[in-house]
C-alpha cells in the first residue's frame, strides 16, 4: 500500500498525543521541562542512540543467519520500526522491511520474535531480580519466578516441544498454511543455536541496563536519585505491563 508509512506514522503521533493528555499532567511537565539540569541531556540522547543501536546490532545477529543483511542495513531497519512499536502489533513492521530486501515473512518473523522474547526474557529476570531487594515486590516477583519456572520447564521436555510443533502444523492446515509454518521451523531451527541466543541475551541485557542508566541521570536531572533496585522495577515493570497489554 503506497501510503501505508504516512498512515503508520499518523497513527503514532495521534497515539502519542492521546496518551500524552490522557496521561500527564500539563503543569507538572512544564514545571519539571523549567527546571531540569540540561547539562545531563547529551548523555541521556547519547546513551539513547547507543540503546539503539545496540538493539539493531542484536537485530542482525538474528537475521545474519537467515540472509546476509549487511549490519549498518540491519541497524537501520530495527531503527526504521521503532516507531511502529508504539502500536499494539506495530513490532510486525519489521517483517514488512526484511520482506523489501528479500527476506520472506516466513522466515523474517523469527527474529522479530526473538527481538521481542528476548527483551521480555531480561525484563523478566531484572524484575525478579529487584523485586528481591524491594520487600514490597517481592512476593509478586517469587510468584512470576514459580510462573517462568514453570513454563521453561515443560519447553525444556522434548515431549512437549513435539506437541506444540504437531499442534501448530494442524491448525496451519486449517488455513493451507502448512509450507509457511515448516519455512519457520526451519528458520527457528538456524536461528536458535546456544552460541547465538548467548550473544543476543548479552546484548540485550547490556541494552537494557542503558534504559535504567538513562532512566537515572534522567531522574537526576529533576534533582532527585532512587536506589537502582527501585529504578530497575519503574523501568521494567511497566515497560512489560505496555507490552502485555498494548495500552501507551
Amino acid at each position: 500500500m503506497k501510503y501505508l508509512k504516512y498512515i503508520l506514522h499518523a497513527a503514532v503521533i495521534i497515539g502519542l498525543v492521546i496518551a500524552g493528555f490522557r496521561y500527564l499532567n500539563g503543569e507538572e511537565v512544564w514545571q519539571a521541562l523549567r527546571t531540569f539540569r540540561y547539562i545531563f541531556a547529551p548523555f541521556i540522547l547519547g546513551l539513547s542512540a547507543v540503546y539503539l543501536i545496540l538493539q539493531g546490532w542484536r537485530f542482525g545477529f538474528l537475521v545474519r543467519p537467515l540472509a546476509k543483511v549487511p549490519w549498518g542495513q540491519a541497524i537501520r531497519l530495527y531503527a526504521a520500526g521503532q516507531a511502529a512499536t508504539l502500536l499494539p502489533g506495530g513490532v510486525a513492521a519489521r517483517a514488512g522491511m526484511l520482506k523489501q530486501v528479500g527476506v520472506p515473512v516466513a522466515k523474517s518473523a523469527v527474529p522479530v520474535l526473538f527481538s521481542s522474547l528476548l527483551n521480555m526474557i531480561i525484563l523478566v529476570a531484572a524484575s525478579l531480580v529487584a523485586g528481591i531487594f524491594v520487600q514490597q515486590a517481592r512476593t509478586p516477583a517469587l510468584i512470576l519466578l514459580g510462573i517462568v519456572a514453570a513454563v521453561v520447564a515443560l519447553l525444556l521436555i522434548p515431549k512437549t516441544r513435539g506437541w506444540l510443533i504437531d499442534a501448530s502444523r494442524w491448525l496451519a492446515g486449517r488455513f493451507d498454511a502448512e509450507e509457511k509454518v515448516d519455512t519457520f521451523l526451519d528458520a527457528l531451527n538456524e536461528v536458535v543455536t546456544w552460541r547465538l541466543m548467548a550473544i543476543a541475551l548479552g546484548i540485550t541485557l547490556a541494552a537494557v541496563a542503558l534504559k535504567v542508566v538513562i532512566l537515572d541521570l534522567a531522574l537526576r536531572g529533576t534533582g532527585n536519585s532512587l536506589p537502582y533496585a527501585t529504578l530497575v522495577l519503574a523501568y521494567v515493570l511497566p515497560t512489560m505491563l505496555g507490552r502485555l497489554s498494548g495500552l501507551p
